[in-house]
């Protein structure tokens, strides 16, 4: 996957997730308080919505708010994990369905609960996909090389764009993916200039003036 479509793909998770709070707080009217309480948690159904409601709609707006932070998907994951032990611990009382959580609040929207249990369930498999792709690809390895040297270089990615020295010749390097575009403008006509981060530092003619310039980023 792309860094483009997996940020696409965590992006509308985190918009479903924060929906989903909104629903959660929203729904959470009048006939939920005759509700009993969690049959998992022994908490006052009411307020089990209550906080189901802010934390999806804080992890969903942290998430759009602090795209370069872990600290939003590790919540993600949190939250589905406690949801995960949530559906274990009623499929051990015998609850086969979920069916029974989402009927007041259905009502209270005018929708079936399908609509709801599917809703709330694609929307938490879309928005921990993006965290786990997003974390796994955070702890990635990247392959590219030195624009002094040549010499090949394998860098966590989570290191991008950060200054090191080169193992091969010492320099001071800014690690950059290989297939990464960077863009510059010619010294003598001003053009525009993108090229690939491997070729960094590399002399090239620019293609409008034809003289030559040392590719470095603007």
């Amino acid at each position: 996957m792309t860094t483009r479509n997996l940020e696409r793909l965590a992006r509308a998770g985190a918009l479903w997730l924060a929906a989903i709070g909104a629903l959660c707080l929203l729904g959470n009217q009048g006939a939920l308080l005759s509700q009993p309480a969690d049959p998992v948690t022994g908490v006052s159904s009411r307020y089990a919505w209550w906080a189901a409601g802010i934390l999806c709609l804080a992890a969903g707006g942290a998430r759009l708010g602090f795209p370069n932070a872990a600290w939003p998907r590790l919540l993600i994951l949190w939250l589905g994990f406690s949801a995960a032990l949530l559906r274990a611990g009623l499929w051990w009382l015998g609850a086969r369905s979920t069916r029974g959580y989402f009927e007041l609040m259905a009502a209270h929207f005018g929708v079936a609960p399908e609509v709801l249990v599917w809703g709330f369930g694609l929307g938490w498999a879309l928005a921990l996909g993006g965290a786990v792709a997003e974390l796994r690809a955070a702890d990635g390895r990247v392959r590219t090389s030195c624009p002094n040297c040549g010499g090949r270089l394998e860098a966590a990615a989570r290191s991008l764009g950060r200054e090191q020295p080169c193992p091969h010749c010492g320099r001071t390097i800014t690690l950059r993916a290989a297939g990464e575009l960077l863009k510059t403008a010619c010294y003598f006509c001003q053009g525009h200039i993108e090229f690939p981060a491997h070729a960094l530092g590399r002399k090239i003619p620019c293609p409008h003036c034809r003289r030559d310039i040392p590719l470095q980023p603007r």
